[in-house]
């Protein structure tokens, strides 16, 4: 629960582990035990509960980018960017472009280019699925002999399908993938007669190798221990309301599509990409927050697309 809280990716391996685990707690004890159902359900209540209203408290949808239970609150956001911004976690996510560079909307199109470009991903893909197939095939060819304890590799499994059909960019899936080979690695190992601890040891070492190869050691600042964050060139913007924003002088567009448009120190509010219709909630306080003079909720944008389906 606390990882879903923390990011809703997590959501397929947490789901998962928790059914599997209260599942093996009901199978031991053979019988429902009242209170400590109660428990699960008051934690399950609680943590997705403060998770969801943040999220209303921010934006003004409990799941964003989904506009599932918008609360048609003030401060929250304007419909078509939420969609806007859900439709590019679908194309990047799903790589969901054709050799000419039209998006893919339905189908498995976007598969063959999605899978070259998945493996690409030695560290988040590759070397998980090399080690989890050496290990499959080793304990095939060793024992086969199943064990209770292997149900746990449905964890992983879950959290990889829920990936799949959800966001399967492979940044949301680097812990499902080393889980499902550090599962099949030791029940394998742990099928070997002899020499076990020696080939465990190896197996240690050798994975640690392999993250350590991924990783890049960045000393501390000599004086305060921490790097003071970039100061980058910015020009203010005023929108249609008076609100006057900061704006990186660098931003992203056709001609120069890897621009670092992120703000860094710059004094707020400041944003890459600042909206015309955007104004302070609270006279000259930002603690309010901001709004937009012409938003439109997902009702209304439903609405008028009934309407003119109907015309």
């Amino acid at each position: 629960l606390a990882g879903i809280v923390s990011k809703l990716s997590f959501v397929g391996l947490g789901a998962a582990a928790a059914v599997l685990v209260y599942s093996a707690y009901l199978w031991q004890q053979r019988r429902l035990c009242v209170r400590l159902t109660a428990w699960l359900v008051v934690i399950t209540v609680l943590f997705p509960g403060t998770w969801l209203g943040r999220g209303i408290l921010l934006s003004g949808y409990p799941v964003y980018p989904l506009t599932v239970g918008a609360v048609g609150a003030e401060w929250q956001v304007y419909c078509p960017d939420v969609r806007e911004e859900a439709f590019g976690v679908y194309l990047f996510s799903h790589y969901a472009l054709d050799g000419d560079g039209n998006v893919i909307t339905s189908g498995w199109g976007w598969l063959p280019r999605w899978s070259l470009w998945v493996l690409q991903h030695q560290f988040e893909v590759v070397i998980p699925l090399g080690v989890f197939l050496a290990f499959a095939v080793a304990w095939l060819a060793l024992s086969r002999k199943f064990e209770p304890a292997m149900i746990a590799i449905g964890i992983p499994i879950c959290s990889v399908v829920f990936w799949f059909l959800t966001a399967p960019d492979p940044r949301f899936v680097v812990s499902s993938f080393w889980l499902l080979a550090i599962y099949v690695m030791v029940f394998s190992l742990n099928s070997l007669e002899k020499h076990r601890s020696v080939a465990i040891l190896f197996m240690v070492i050798l994975l640690a190798a392999t993250q350590l190869r991924h990783y890049r050691w960045i000393s501390p600042d000599p004086d305060t221990g921490f790097y003071p964050a970039q100061v980058i060139e910015v020009t203010q913007v005023e929108t249609d309301t008076g609100l006057v924003i900061n704006v990186p002088q660098t931003r992203i567009n056709s001609q120069n599509p890897m621009a670092d448009d992120r703000c860094f120190a710059s004094p707020i509010p400041c944003t890459p990409y600042p909206d015309p219709a955007l104004r302070l909630r609270g006279e000259n306080d930002m603690r309010h927050g901001f709004v937009k003079d012409d938003a439109i909720t997902c009702n209304e944008m439903t609405l008028v697309a009934e309407r003119q389906s109907a015309g």
